[in-house]
């Protein structure tokens, strides 16, 4: 569950932008998108946006710290993760979020991703000093990470409910969490920290690679997702561009692109997180997520660059309509996401990849 007064604040928020519509910057993409970045930025860490979602998100800051560096944020940057590192070294371990108030939760639990992207993030930053200064703790986090995320049966991740990029959907070891754990074995090389991880680019093509696209999960389901299809590539675990294209006419053909990328999944699918049942329904569904769609094209550019330049030229008309840059779409891709309770989020640091692309 989300901690009451964060959760009050995105409903407050909500009731805002309702009454009175999004906060309007002025100017072209890239202005609107440098003007975003600056607004994230609150003199002690990265926000994940300037809207409500005010606190660090560890994937998040992950998902944007290579275009950040890009665009200059090095100082920035390396503050952030030097906030983050001192919060949840104090806290003993390493968490999906550190609130306003300096406080590290899970949101909703455990999640195999947050040590991989911080260590990313690290790495991207050339952050050695951190690296030095925090070692013994990114150490113990690895064993610890270990126990809880693989099973030394099988060599996989455990068949547990873990926290993922889709919080309120149950799966079965999923692609995504797979992913993860070999970017986080890529990161720890990179960074001279031991660690006992399998070979997941052995258990990807194994056990999810089907010659067409990657299975979302080992539960005997076959629909096409889109993070499985963008992650096992974005973390470089998987390399092989001929599969990134089969991975992604495959995504064409599913129609998670349409009417611009990218989806979790074409249609429908009820949440098994409560909160989101009633509050957020098809938040993480059939919706138009901005931030995989980014890193899709990120990707796409090195397949198909006509196709990525159509779709970067979407994003930016969207930027430029809304005069801002908006969380998540509703599926006809014609409005942002909303509920009753909740409304798409707004000034996303998820811009710096935009602007990057632009």
């Amino acid at each position: 569950m989300l901690p009451i007064k964060e959760g009050l604040n995105k409903v407050g928020h909500a009731f805002h932008v309702q009454a009175h519509g999004y906060r309007a910057y002025k100017g072209s993409a890239r202005q609107i998108c440098d003007k975003i970045i600056q607004d994230c930025w609150n003199g002690k860490y990265f926000q994940t946006s300037a809207g409500h979602f005010n606190e660090f998100w560890t994937r998040d800051f992950g998902w944007c710290v290579d275009s950040l560096l890009k665009l200059g944020y090095r100082k920035e940057v390396l503050k952030t993760l030097a906030y983050a590192l001192r919060v949840f070294s104090s806290a003993g371990t390493v968490k999906t979020t550190i609130l306003p108030n300096g406080k590290p939760y899970d949101f909703f639990r455990f999640a195999p991703d947050s040590l991989p992207f911080l260590m990313h993030a690290l790495n991207s930053a050339r952050a050695k000093n951190l690296i030095r200064k925090y070692r013994s703790f990114l150490q113990k986090e690895v064993v610890k990470y270990n126990k809880k995320v693989i099973d030394p049966t099988t060599g996989i991740v455990r068949k547990e409910r873990f926290s993922s990029m889709r919080d309120g959907v149950y799966r079965n070891r999923s692609a995504y969490d797979t992913a993860m754990v070999g970017m986080l074995a890529k990161e720890l090389d990179r960074a001279g920290i031991k660690h006992k991880l399998p070979d997941i680019k052995k258990v990807l093509l194994k056990k999810y690679w089907n010659d067409s696209y990657f299975l979302d999960d080992l539960s005997g389901r076959t629909h096409v997702t889109g993070d499985a299809q963008v992650f096992p590539f974005w973390t470089n675990v998987i390399n092989d561009k001929n599969m990134m294209r089969k991975a992604f006419q495959t995504v064409r053909t599913a129609g998670l692109d349409k009417p611009f990328p990218l989806k979790y999944v074409p249609h429908f699918v009820r949440a098994d997180e409560l909160t989101q049942r009633i509050f957020v329904p098809n938040y993480e569904g059939s919706t138009i997520w901005a931030h995989m769609g980014l890193l899709y094209i990120q990707l796409l550019q090195k397949v198909d660059k006509a196709r990525a330049k159509a779709h970067i030229k979407k994003y930016k008309d969207l930027v430029e309509h809304y005069k801002t840059f908006i969380e998540v779409y509703q599926p006809d891709g014609k409005r942002p996401y909303q509920s009753f309770f909740y409304v798409a989020d707004e000034a996303m640091l998820w811009a710096a990849n935009l602007r990057v692309l632009l």
